[in-house]
This record gives structure tokens, sequence and C-alpha cells, in this order.
């Protein structure tokens, strides 16, 4: 296997990468350009983009999405009417690609998106709100991971209407987790500046919950009831409380106790088993016991 060279796997991995590569620009692009400017740190990373992907530079759309880039970042400087030209460049050429469906597409898109905001090592307040925007929009990708994390914690930092420095640094701990920079030693600096900074189980926002034949499991304690009183009620509308998290569970409640931060709060056991199983890709959806009690009520 050492010996193969990335041709040998290409020709069974072409139409994926190609599609993921140019999703992934799309995203960068919208990411960078999200606070209506580039700086030198967004330009290297685009820079470093049409190198990493020089492979793909011999075929169609590629040819001209790489030469153009290059063109326009040649000078260092990026204008407002050159972002227009490459969201027009990618905008012209999506309907090629068809390897990943909408959804995967799109979520491919959002961690470009992370991708170009993280990209100079700042998070900035009007990037936060267009990021918002941007979620709003695709909120088809509700019950998909990262989406219904990002939209959770971006909700809560904008809830009371400001941005708090500590927030900021959330949100790199959290972009940071699953993009990954072409420059390392900003990367690097980054992952040690917001080490510190916890992540745990942070809460799905949901529109609606189904009870029939649905399988809820419970953690930490509630504000307005005991296990066997919330279990009583998920039985008393066709669904089934457990004790514990596996693949058949469909929500894994949190309860908060008046704690305001519950979507920056780590809850132990149960919710670190949701994650990790949904990142294997079983739907579970977190929800904090607000949404639960509100669809009660």
């Amino acid at each position: 296997m050492k010996n193969l060279d990335n041709s040998s796997y290409r020709k069974y991995t072409g139409k994926s990468e190609a599609h993921k590569a140019f999703n992934s620009l799309r995203g960068i692009i919208q990411g960078i350009a999200i606070d209506g400017q580039v700086n030198q740190k967004e330009i290297v990373e685009l820079e470093r983009w049409c190198e990493k992907h020089e492979f793909l530079a011999a075929k169609n759309p590629f040819n001209d999405l790489i030469t153009n880039i290059q063109v326009i970042i040649s000078d260092q400087e990026v204008t407002e009417e050159e972002i227009k030209d490459m969201e027009w460049l990618c905008d012209k050429f999506a309907d090629g690609f068809g390897y990943y469906d909408a959804y995967t597409s799109d979520l491919q898109i959002l961690q470009g998106i992370c991708h170009g905001i993280l990209a100079d090592g700042v998070v900035q307040d009007h990037e936060i709100v267009e990021l918002e925007k941007w979620l709003s929009e695709n909120d088809h990708l509700a019950t998909y991971y990262p989406y219904d994390e990002i939209f959770s914690l971006i909700s809560e930092v904008l809830a009371d209407g400001k941005v708090e420095g500590s927030e900021k640094q959330l949100l790199m701990r959290y972009f940071n987790e699953f993009v990954s920079l072409t420059d390392q030693e900003l990367q690097e600096q980054i992952a040690e500046a917001v080490k510190p900074i916890p992540i745990g189980g942070i809460c799905t926002k949901v529109s609606g919950i189904r009870f029939t034949d649905q399988q809820f499991c419970f953690t930490g304690a509630s504000s307005r009831g005991s296990r066997s009183q919330i279990a009583a009620l998920i039985e008393k509308y066709g669904g089934k409380c457990v004790n514990s998290v596996s693949k058949q569970t469909n929500y894994l409640i949190v309860g908060d106790d008046g704690n305001p931060c519950w979507a920056f709060a780590c809850y132990g056991r149960k919710v670190e088993k949701a994650i990790s199983l949904r990142k294997e890709g079983v739907p579970i959806l977190i929800i904090h016991e607000t949404d639960f009690w509100r669809e009660i009520d």
C-alpha cells in the first residue's frame, strides 16, 4: 500500500475529493468575506488552498477557478468586486458537481465558512451575526452535526445582543475542533490560546419534538419536575423513557435546574456518549429541557 501514488487511489476517490474541495472553497470564500473585507492572513489561506489543490487544476472547473483566484490575489489585495467575482465563479459551476447530496454539500460549505472566519485567527462580532443569518437561511440542516451545535451556540451567544470576549474565545475553541487551516502555525496558536476553555454537551434547539414510538433519556437536574414525573409525561404521549444512552435513543434531554449557561456546560457521561454516537452518524438529538417543557405545555 505504501507504494501506491496519489493517482492510484484518486481514480476511486476523485469525484468525492473534487466535490468536497469545491464546497470547501465556496465556504472559505463566504467565510473570509463575511465581514466585508479580506485581510492578508485570509489571502494567504486562499493561496494555500490553491496550492493544496493544484492536482485538480487540469480539470474543469478547477482550471478556471484556481487560475482566476490566483490572478485576483496576485496583488495581495482583494476588493469587494473581486469577492463578488469569486462568489460568481463558484455559483456558476455549482451545478456541475453531483457526488454529494444537498445536505452533505451544505454541511461542507458550513465547514468552509467556519474555516474562512477562523482564517485570520480572529472572530469578529459582525462575522458571528452574519453566520447566524446563514444558519437561519439553511435550517434544513437543523438535525445534522455540526449545524445543530453551532446554531445552538451562536443563538446563546447572541441572545443578549452582545458578544463578550469569552464568547468569542468559546466560538474559536469550537470552530478549531473541526476546521483544518493550511497555516499550521496559526492553527497551533489558536489551539494553545483556547486550550483552557471547556466545551461540553451543546444542546440542540428544536422546533418540535415527536413522542410516539420515540425513546428518551434524561440527564442532569430538572427545574420543573422529578425524573419519574418526566418519564410519566413521556409515556403519556406515546414515548419511552430509558436510563442510558444507546443507538436506539432519539432524544437526550438535558436538565438545567435554572442554570443560564446550559449551552456551554459539560453535563457528563450521557452527553459525551450522545455526541460520540452522533459523530458516528446516529441521529440523537440533545435538547434542553426548556424545549421539552415548551412542547408539553
